[in-house]
């Protein structure tokens, strides 16, 4: 997302119909500022008929994506890497924490002689997209003899850095927000540790230095976890995950652990998280595939890789992919899928062994399924007999009759013969053996033999045939609900047998057991009656939206905001089998004390499993947490299995303040520039071209920068005064030639945001004097949009520095002891926006911006609005001097009229003989000179 948005959806063929939609940026952001900001989903829905085609994508911000604002090293053309593909051993890839389609890949060797990355904005699925760097000058400044040598180990890129592992260090970029030319990275210094078993601690990280204490007691796992290859939260949430020759999962970050899946001939190398389908892949030493679901401790195998080199890849929309090199794809890279053919073998791991079976009823519902292994096995024997946890959430099947659903794996080393159990609900009864038909009818008594073995004795019942016990009971298994069960493992003769008891404290010795009150089932490994472990159909759905449920979600939370969130888990079982007491989920919180929380979880009518939660942000505290809600007997095939609530105690994206103006003008009125207001007055002025408002040096002398409907191609306007032609500087509008190539979009002409004031060509005017005017303020989010009043208080300003206006508000004893605190430590005066009124005694444009004092929000609440004043009288000086000459002709002539009264002095005869024209007239004269 540049300027603009588009959306374009074509038909493959030639000729077919097309369609696109462009939003301006602006609808959706005016922030560009590089900060990491999650990219958004984007949902189409096209309809024909009664079919609905939906799809889905994304919305990247590439303004502010911080990552995609740097030059990473030295660019690389394409014919570069080709050269290095045979070279390659691994392929590391990272991806941007909250916009998961801008991805890097890096090549490992150390044959290679750099740092070879590459980066992509698209997921890799655009094709020449990835544009590639040499890191080396980056890393290796100081231009080391081992800088030859160098290779990549891993990388991780977070919200702020870029973290490269090397042959030579640890090595961490420069602040990704704050772009400058190349990114340069600081190595960082720090021990390396050595230890005979696996062990997490966690220490706090204050200001890059880890602090020496721990946060809480280390967990050590147990000495057979080896070969650990590293550790891994899950985006969004607390879950922790340690991988080598096991899996292990920790839902509090790392106190305590649960394992997940055991490798006898495998490790596990790297994984692979996408947040928002809560798939995660782990792939092996040996190529191999494993795949979970966030939250739930079974897995599944997807197949082998036929490719050696090659990496996994989630999409910001989940969207998995193989990724590789290639010769022959315009950027080097190539990406498959899991279901191609081709590049991926698709096999499933064996989930039977072959060993007896003894069930152990706990509940009528809830069984235990007793793994027999034989005594002094080896490890191999143990290994190929016992139950794993791989075997959570699949069916275990009696061929004849009956399937429960492992949900628990258990394992015991003080157990003779059972090392290890598996606890199961019942979804249909186990057939059991027909009494009768193996002439098995008759009483029991139970006496302890050598130990750990126990004695049954078969005695004579109503049947005039003596009971007997026959080869074909070997592994076969007495059942006797409320005490152990026995699983036959030697037939001593026709009426006696030697067994092994699943709960050896629970054995009813000197005990007559009726014919009623036991039963034989057969869960011996042989046919037809054998068992077997197949894969669970997905018997809980869990919703949060009666029409879309996601299974990410951020909610953002203002201070003093609340949120009620509500879950739904639908059951498919069976009533006769369901549990009601039992709650279908269990919720993970992790910060549980930055948000005040309070839940409620009852069963309604339907027989569906609700939790509510209302949530309270009480504190002046940044920061996240995330809130899992795991259905714990759901398995990887259920669609979903988990939704995961991410809470940010910050400000969301859409909230902000906006100004009410008295009157609404519809689009059409504002671009004719023609509304009348109920006295008939054209309420919209149109803006001379390049105007700038007056100042108080005068009206005809503007020194504010900001110009108005600008047009580099026109004079501006009043520049005659040396402090106006010192002051004006175009915003949108600067280097360009015309108001045309400004692009000025309808948006930023409607706008009254001061940074676009290159743009706005009208306004609302109103005739002075304007007294008295009433400012509504709302405060809008995603829902609601309420008026502003206390706690917010604001100040206001006139970004021209104008005067001539005040404003009146209205003052508590509240309001006032606040604005007293706030205006002690503010440079402005603190208004309550409420019933908040301005009068303007000034002429022409005004232009205010309202801004909410922070303590009360996290959010910059700012807005702005726009007044122009019309017919007002001449400003200082021209009515002063006005008013003071009209004064003196008025007493001039009323001084005339009195003096003629009173000395009968006719002025207008002074006046005809002060300016009149005089005449002179020429004189001659004659005498006579005597003698």
């Amino acid at each position: 997302m540049k300027n603009k948005l588009q959306l374009i959806c074509k038909m493959q063929a030639k000729g077919e119909p097309s369609w696109s939609l462009t939003i301006p940026r602006i609808l959706l952001t005016n922030s560009k500022v590089i900060s990491p900001i999650e990219e958004w989903f984007v949902t189409i829905s096209l309809q024909e008929g009664i079919v609905t085609f939906t799809s889905e994508g994304t919305l990247l911000d590439l303004i502010r994506e911080p990552i995609l604002q740097w030059v990473l090293g030295r660019r690389l053309s394409v014919n570069s890497i080709r050269k290095l593909i045979w070279k390659t051993k691994t392929i590391k890839i990272t991806k941007s924490p909250c916009a998961n389609d801008v991805a890097l890949v890096g090549l490992g060797n150390a044959s290679l002689g750099g740092i070879f990355i590459g980066m992509t904005y698209s997921g890799f699925w655009e094709e020449n997209d990835t544009v590639w760097y040499d890191l080396l000058d980056s890393v290796c400044a100081e231009k080391s003899e081992d800088c030859g040598t160098i290779s990549l180990l891993e990388m991780v890129l977070t919200n702020f850095n870029l973290v490269l592992l090397t042959s030579l260090g640890l090595f961490v970029s420069s602040d990704l927000r704050q772009p400058s030319k190349v990114l340069k990275f600081t190595r960082i210094q720090f021990c390396g540790f050595e230890t005979r078993s696996a062990m997490v601690i966690a220490r706090k990280l204050v200001n890059q230095i880890i602090k020496p204490h721990f946060q809480y007691p280390g967990f050590r796992f147990p000495p057979d976890f080896k070969n650990v290859k590293g550790m891994a939260f899950h985006p969004g949430t607390h879950f922790l995950y340690a991988f080598g020759n096991q899996i292990w999962i920790s839902y509090d970050g790392g106190n305590s652990f649960e394992i997940i899946a055991r490798f006898y001939n495998d490790v596990i190398i790297w994984s692979y998280h996408s947040f928002h389908t809560l798939d995660i892949v782990f792939v092996s030493r040996n190529s191999n595939l494993y795949m979970t679901k966030a939250g739930i401790k079974s897995y599944i195998k997807l197949g082998k890789s036929k490719i050696n080199v090659f990496g996994f890849y989630f999409d910001h929309v989940g969207s998995e992919a193989v990724v590789s090199l290639s010769y022959q794809t315009l950027d080097a890279i190539d990406i498959h899928t899991t279901n191609d053919n081709k590049t991926f073998i698709k096999t499933t791991e064996d989930l039977e062994f072959n060993t007896a079976l003894a069930p152990q009823y706990i509940t009528s519902s809830e069984m235990i399924f007793f793994a027999y292994v034989p005594p002094n096995s080896s490890e191999r024997v143990i290994r190929n007999k016992s139950f794993h946890p791989r075997h959570i959430g699949k069916q275990l099947q009696l061929k004849t009759q009956g399937n429960a659903e492992i949900v628990k794996i258990m394992t015991h080393k003080d157990y003779v013969g059972f090392l290890s159990s598996a606890t199961a609900i019942l979804k249909v009864p186990f057939a059991v053996e027909t009494i009768q038909k193996n002439d098995l009818s008759g009483y029991l008594t139970i006496e302890e033999h050598s130990k750990p073995f126990f004695k049954i004795s078969l005695h004579l019942g109503n049947y005039h045939i003596p009971p007997q016990f026959q080869k074909s009971d070997i592994y076969k298994t007495v059942v006797i609900p409320g005490f152990s069960s026995f699983l036959i493992l030697e037939i001593l003769n026709s009426t006696n047998v030697l067994t092994l008891a699943t709960m050896p404290n629970m054995v009813p010795t000197n005990v007559i057991i009726s014919n009623d009150q036991w039963y034989m089932y057969n869960f011996a490994k042989t046919k037809p009656s054998g068992w077997s472990i197949t894969t669970s159909s997905c018997k809980h759905v869990i919703i949060h939206d009666e029409v879309n449920t996601a299974r990410s979600i951020i909610k953002y939370l203002d201070l003093g905001a609340s949120f009620t969130f509500k879950i739904k888990v639908l059951s498919q079982e069976a009533n006769s089998i369901r549990t009601k007491k039992t709650p279908l989920l269990k919720i993970v919180i992790g910060r549980s004390a930055l948000f005040n929380i309070a839940t409620k979880a009852y069963w309604d009518e339907t027989d569906s499993y609700i939790v509510e939660m209302e949530i309270l942000n009480r504190y002046f505290r940044k920061g996240m947490t995330s809130i899992s809600f795991i259905v714990w007997q759901a398995t990887v095939d259920c669609l979903t299995s988990a939704i995961i609530l991410k809470l940010k105690s910050s400000c969301s994206y859409n909230k902000h303040m906006s100004f009410l103006p008295k009157y609404q003008i519809s689009l059409d009125a504002w671009e004719r520039g023609e509304y009348q207001d109920e006295h008939g007055f054209n309420i919209i002025k149109t803006l001379p071209v390049n105007y700038r408002p007056p100042s108080t040096m005068g009206l005809a002398i503007p020194t504010t920068d900001n110009f108005y409907h600008a047009d580099p191609s026109k004079p501006r306007q009043r520049n005659y005064h040396p402090a106006s032609k010192k002051t004006g500087k175009y915003k949108q509008c600067l280097n360009k030639r015309t108001r045309e190539d400004c692009n000025c979009t309808t948006e930023q002409k409607l706008s009254q945001n001061i940074i676009f004031s290159d743009c706005t060509e009208k306004v609302v005017r109103f005739i002075y004097p304007v007294i008295q005017y009433p400012i509504f303020l709302n405060i809008k989010d995603e829902t609601t949009s309420i008026p502003m009043e206390p706690p917010y208080l604001v100040t206001i300003s006139e970004v021209n520095k104008r005067k001539n206006w005040k404003l009146r508000q209205s003052v508590t004893d509240d309001i006032k002891k606040m604005k007293e605190y706030l205006e002690i430590v503010h440079p402005h005066t603190v208004f309550n926006p409420k019933d908040l009124n301005l009068s303007i005694s000034g002429s022409e444009l005004y232009h205010f911006r309202v801004t909410v004092i922070p303590g009360v929000t996290f959010c910059k609440l700012i807005t702005e609005f726009q007044i122009y004043v019309d017919n007002a009288p001449y400003s200082f000086p021209g009515r002063f001097l006005i008013a003071s000459i009209t004064a003196v002709i008025l007493g001039g002539i009323i001084l005339a009229v009195f003096m003629v009264e009173l000395f009968d002095v006719h002025f207008w005869t002074l006046f005809k003989h002060l300016f009149r024209k005089k005449e002179v007239k020429e004189s001659t004269s004659s005498f006579e000179i005597g003698d």
